[in-house]
């Protein structure tokens, strides 16, 4: 029985004479697209060694990785004199690299498959797992990383726009039933819209939430059906940069005619806790604190949040996340402790739902400075439309 993988607290690089490892397809890994800003849909291999930084990719794709990539050495299996078992598996690919960088020990991440690993370690290799995030630095943007995700939100906030435009444009049928240019306005038909807009310019937005009623109470229900009048309509788009890979996240939620007294109450909490977080947010702030701000003014206007036997109905989620080349990561603004810094990116995203009224969330994704934040785009906060 081979042993297991042996777990260490480490941090990063700093054990020098220890390798760090990548392995997977660029385009499903942050880390990868972040250490060597190449994206690819077919698997390759990172090594940030003592002696230099590799990327191991297919023969296909070197030519573009070179043009691409920069400090760092690009190989191919062919250039490793691999055997022709040692081509077809990525342990063989890493094998054969080691061996060409003489090294036998490796860090990983803590997402990394134990079955690799365990392929690795059957080749005399020692693997290392590191608990720690392998990139902390991911969570602080550059300047050219905020301009990216400017650029992502700024697409949102035009698509957010037309989804508007759309609903506005509407009119409900004697069932309530909203249309528009003779037929049912559905979720999937403003989703296609906002997402064939998004990719016109170079955007991809998988799971963009349209969800009206009830259906908007599941905060990740992405909506299927005809929308009605004089119900809520949760808007959540978030388009991923398909150049760049960085992301943005952008939610309102609307009304196509006369919100009910309970549902505009919502409307009304839902904007005064997400201005209460956005007047005292800046470097230096624990993120828990804003968060249980956002909880302190739900429930001051009597908006308490637990289990019923509907389900889990009130503030159910966190204050907001970090976005960056994912959707979701650190930091995050919830129940976590955690001090904000200046250059974090993070959205505030207070929500109130409740299955017999409806759903009221709003999300603008925000810099975070050393004296407040800075919007990374403009979008009107319309309720009734």
């Amino acid at each position: 029985m081979k042993k297991p993988v042996k777990r260490r607290k480490t941090s990063g690089m700093k054990k020098l004479r220890t390798a760090l490892l990548l392995a997977d397809i660029p385009e499903k890994n942050a880390d990868l697209q972040y250490v060597c800003g190449f994206s690819a849909p077919d698997p390759v291999v990172v090594l940030l060694g003592p002696r230099r930084k590799v990327l191991l990719v297919n023969a296909m794709e070197a030519g573009r990785a070179r043009l691409a990539v920069r400090g760092m050495s690009v190989l191919t299996p062919e250039e490793l004199s691999l055997s022709d078992e040692e081509k077809r598996s990525q342990a063989g690919w890493i094998g054969g690299l080691l061996r060409h960088e003489h090294l036998s020990r490796v860090r990983v991440g803590g997402s990394f498959p134990v079955g690799l690993a365990r392929k690795l370690e059957g080749l005399g290799i020692g693997v290392e797992v590191a608990e720690l995030p392998l990139f902390p630095e991911r969570e602080i943007k550059t300047p050219r990383e905020r301009a990216m995700l400017r650029a992502s939100q700024r697409a949102a906030a035009a698509a957010m726009a037309q989804a508007v435009a759309m609903i506005r444009a509407s009119d409900p049928d004697r069932r309530g039933v909203l249309r528009l240019e003779g037929r049912a306005l559905t979720s999937e038909r403003v989703r296609a819209e906002a997402q064939k807009f998004l990719l016109e310019r170079g955007f991809f937005a998988p799971g963009l939430i349209v969800a009206g009623g009830a259906q908007g109470a599941d905060p990740h229900q992405i909506g299927t059906g005809p929308l009605h009048a004089n119900a809520s309509i949760v808007l959540d788009i978030f388009p991923h940069d398909m150049a760049t890979g960085y992301w943005g996240d952008l939610t309102r939620t609307v009304v196509k005619g006369k919100a009910s007294p309970a549902l505009a109450a919502m409307e009304r909490a839902v904007r005064a806790a997400q201005a209460a977080v956005l007047r005292v947010i800046k470097a230096g702030v624990n993120a828990a604190e804003l968060h249980q701000l956002a909880v302190r003014t739900f429930e001051a206007r009597g908006y308490k949040t637990g289990m019923t036997r509907r389900g889990a109905e009130g503030f159910i989620h966190g204050t907001g996340h970090g976005v960056g080349l994912e959707i979701h990561e650190r930091p995050s603004l919830g129940r976590q402790e955690s001090i904000l810094k200046p250059g974090h990116v993070v959205t505030v995203e207070p929500g109130l739902y409740y299955r017999a009224i409806g759903a009221v969330r709003i999300e603008d994704t925000v810099v975070v400075t050393r004296t407040g934040y800075e919007r990374l785009a403009a979008s009107p906060r319309v309720f009734e439309v």
